[in-house]
């Protein structure tokens, strides 16, 4: 399940482990591998509760194709992947969207400009740059 899972969603997808006594809900905290063949040797979990949790949320660009700065030669780069947020564990966003379709190139979009919704606290200074068109 978690080499078919889309890249950098691992820290914000719920697992339902059931069991002998029952079930439960639980995120990836930490994953140990082996140093030579990349295989899975640990998994830290975390059971969730009614208590908040704090996640990293992947940043997701879209409107690459219709960008006008990158029609005009520039490159997309993402300055952050993710937002640390803070959240009830039923309001753990699978990913945030920023469209840049329409920036131009030396142009960029914060993480204010991150659509996030009220139940999600953001922990990150929202003036940090997200996404930059900049010059090859």
């Amino acid at each position: 399940a978690l080499r078919r899972m889309p890249k950098d969603h691992l820290a914000t997808t719920v697992f339902e482990l059931k069991g002998e006594a029952g079930g439960f809900k639980a995120l990836v905290k930490e994953i140990q591998y082996d140093p030579t063949s990349y295989q899975i040797i640990h998994l830290d979990l975390l059971k969730l509760s009614d208590q908040d949790v704090i996640v990293k949320v992947p940043i997701v660009c879209t409107g690459m194709a219709d960008c006008a700065g990158i029609k005009l030669g520039g490159v997309l780069r993402q300055v952050r992947r993710y937002v640390r947020v803070k959240c009830q564990p039923k309001n753990i966003p699978a990913h945030f969207e920023v469209d840049v379709k329409d920036l131009n190139i030396f142009q960029s979009k914060r993480l204010k400009d991150v659509n996030i919704s009220k139940n999600v606290v953001p922990l990150d200074a929202l003036e940090e740059v997200a996404v930059v068109i900049s010059k090859r």
